[in-house]
């Protein structure tokens, strides 16, 4: 998810919960979007979006990141569940396989915590070591 998709989802907020972001600065909202941009950069903005709706649904309040992330294992877990259905039909088990994919390192993530190697902008271990 980018800067542009990141401010889409996070006005959806503001719409649902506007006094939580009354009297925010310009300053303090460039870091919101920041924040929100790095820790959902892996995933697709319709995911996310998907997340944030499951939160909007479920709570009084607006959700944190790490709320929003267990409502990605959450989708994660219902595609799992879709694809195992045998009358599915193609387009939408496409669908759900692409969910699925882009999910799957949520499913056993402690809040799905990005590592080390991932805010450094490597892919994988190895590379911050020259192995």
């Amino acid at each position: 998810m980018n800067a542009e998709e990141t401010k889409q989802i996070l006005a959806i907020l503001k719409a649902a919960y506007p006094s939580s972001y009354s009297g925010m600065t310009k300053k303090e909202a460039y870091g919101v979007i920041t924040v929100w941009s790095v820790q959902f950069a892996d995933l697709p903005a319709d995911v996310v979006l998907m997340a944030v709706q499951k939160a909007i649904s479920s709570s009084k309040f607006p959700p944190t990141i790490a709320e929003v992330k267990e409502k990605v294992k959450s989708i994660y877990w219902e595609a799992y569940d879709a694809i195992a259905d045998p009358s599915l039909q193609e387009t939408d088990r496409k669908q759900y396989e692409r969910i699925y994919a882009c999910t799957r390192k949520y499913k056993f993530m402690a809040a799905g915590e990005p590592r080390i190697a991932m805010l450094l902008g490597k892919n994988e271990p190895e590379k911050l070591i020259g192995g």
